[in-house]
């Protein structure tokens, strides 16, 4: 089990988030471990502002964190139509921007969006940061672990299990009503907890769970499986809202290539 503080002196934890707005669900375990955060997309959902990521900056060096290197690096329909075209450069380009600021500076573990076929942001951060911590690992001659957490509560990402908990915090009513605090100051991602408390009950607030992810050989939809990023962005073309649905189909290239390249750190690690 880890610790919430560094076991190691004077080394933090790294967190590395697909979008703004993320960092709501770990409020708590943040206040306490101060990590180095990572934010890859601006958040901007339908417009080009990057409004969201100026309040995940505010909120993270108020909870005491870092902000780390790469933050707020790309728009998300930009990052959308990356994946659509199969550009599988960008995605090795920012592992390795992670591994480099891993080496420069190792933390004692990172921490990573769970892999829950929910959003393809998340998903291919995920892997991105698995590929990242391999390699910081491996040249570092020491395992770097890495933990994951549910971007999206269990009762809407049902295809994927999430792994053994390694970490679990139980917010005290001072706690909770702080990460409410937060959400709420912040009307451009207010909504991030408000969707997380209405799926899951108010309660699942309180609690911080941090899980060890499945090996990423294993994160392929079974065959036949329809993620639900399909479904959702179905629904969104259908009503006018996008031009075309993501689909596993886009994806999968750049998992293979990413899953390569750990595969490799791992054969090289061992």
């Amino acid at each position: 089990m880890f610790s919430v503080h560094d076991r190691h002196a004077g080394r933090h934890a790294a967190l590395v988030l697909g979008h703004p707005g993320h960092e709501l669900r770990l409020s708590g375990w943040i206040e306490k471990a101060k990590p180095v955060v990572h934010v890859l997309t601006c958040g901007s959902r339908h417009g080009a502002s990057c409004a969201r990521t100026q309040a995940t900056k505010r909120i993270v060096e108020d909870l005491g964190g870092t902000v780390g290197q790469m933050f707020g690096e790309i728009l998300d329909r930009d990052f959308y139509q990356l994946v659509i075209d199969g550009k599988v450069g960008p995605f090795h380009t920012w592992a390795d921007a992670l591994r480099d600021a891993w080496l420069a500076a190792p933390p004692a573990f990172v921490v990573t969006d769970a892999w829950q076929f929910y959003s393809v942001t998340h998903d291919l951060v995920h892997l991105m940061t698995r590929v990242a911590a391999a390699e910081a690992g491996m040249r570092l001659g020491q395992k770097l672990p890495c933990l994951d957490f549910a971007v999206v509560p269990p009762a809407i990402a049902r295809q994927v299990r999430l792994g053994r908990v390694e970490l679990q915090i139980r917010l005290s009513q001072a706690d909770l009503e702080r990460k409410i605090a937060l959400a709420h100051a912040y009307p451009e991602i207010t909504g991030e907890l408000a969707e997380f408390a209405k799926a899951a009950g108010s309660e699942a607030l309180a609690t911080e769970t941090l899980h060890d992810p499945p090996p990423p050989g294993r994160l392929a939809p079974a065959p036949g499986t329809i993620p639900d990023y399909e479904r959702h962005g179905a629904s969104r073309v259908a009503a006018g809202i996008y031009s075309i649905v993501l689909r596993w189909a886009h994806v999968q290239p750049i998992y293979a290539s990413l899953l390569k390249r750990f595969n490799a750190a791992s054969r090289l690690a061992a």
